[in-house]
């Protein structure tokens, strides 16, 4: 099953549209204060350290998994991943090679076991549709945009696979990334009739370094929840266009601007 890429299309009318991701909404969702500093402003704060490693594991995924695509959909071996794994580590981090070689061995050791053992208990098991999959999609007064993990056939099934570089799994979290993957299914209907024919039978988180278990978890598509999905794009871009950027928070722990913020 091959399926194309679609480029974002823009428009004169693109003014009057408010771009948002998932990111994006939920930050508008958690503090529209927030959204405001962040998203309209590009008043943006460091990041910690594990989230570098997760934008690393996500590099290597995709371009491990472009790999096993270009060899026929056949595992290309621990080797070879092994090394691929390596070569990027290495490449990303030279600094800290040099300052801090212990600490570097075993970030290396523990980042490679974690995407070998994907490939053995989950990745092997699929064949790659695409990775790292754009999408941009199109409402009345808003513009969505964001980036599909891996969409995969197993057992003629179509689905989305998102990775999760996190050990969170409680309900809260779960909540989140199912909602995350409605979107995706959202969005890829949406893609101009690309996947007309291909229904998306099946949406699943990857969680990295969760260790009490089974990494994989899946969720029932709900069909209902898309559409309030839509309608949550539509309402919230009315109201960032009507610049409704109230911080209503009740409790600010922990929030990077809570220095800066009016409460």
């Amino acid at each position: 099953m091959d399926i194309n890429i679609l480029d974002p299309k823009h428009s004169e009318e693109d003014e009057e549209i408010v771009n948002l991701s998932f990111t994006a909404l939920e930050n508008y969702n958690e503090c529209p204060f927030k959204y405001k500093l962040s998203n309209e402003m590009g008043f943006n704060v460091s990041q910690k350290k594990e989230i570098d490693d997760g934008i690393f594991i996500h590099s290597a995924l995709e371009i491990i998994n472009k790999k096993i695509k270009a060899n026929d959909n056949e595992y290309v071996g621990d080797s070879e991943v092994a090394k691929t794994v390596e070569i990027l580590f290495e490449k990303a981090n030279l600094k800290f090679k040099e300052e801090q070689p212990e600490k570097y061995d075993k970030k290396l050791e523990t980042i490679t076991k974690d995407v070998i053992r994907y490939y053995n208990e989950v990745g092997n098991n699929l064949t790659i549709i695409n990775s790292e999959y754009p999408f941009y999609i199109r409402g009345e007064n808003y513009a969505f945009s964001g980036i599909v993990d891996l969409i995969y056939e197993c057992d003629g099934k179509l689905g989305i696979l998102d990775y999760k570089n996190t050990s969170l799994v409680s309900s809260q979290y779960l909540a989140k990334y199912r909602k995350q993957l409605h979107f995706y299914v959202m969005a890829l209907r949406d893609a101009d009739n690309e996947f007309e024919g291909h229904e998306i039978d099946e949406i699943q988180i990857y969680a990295i370094k969760y260790k009490k278990g089974n990494k994989l978890f899946s969720f029932d598509i709900d069909e209902n929840y898309i559409e309030e999905l839509k309608k949550e794009l539509k309402t919230t871009a009315e109201k960032i266009k009507n610049d409704e950027f109230k911080s209503d928070c009740e409790d600010c722990t922990g929030c990077p601007y809570r220095k800066i913020c009016k409460k």
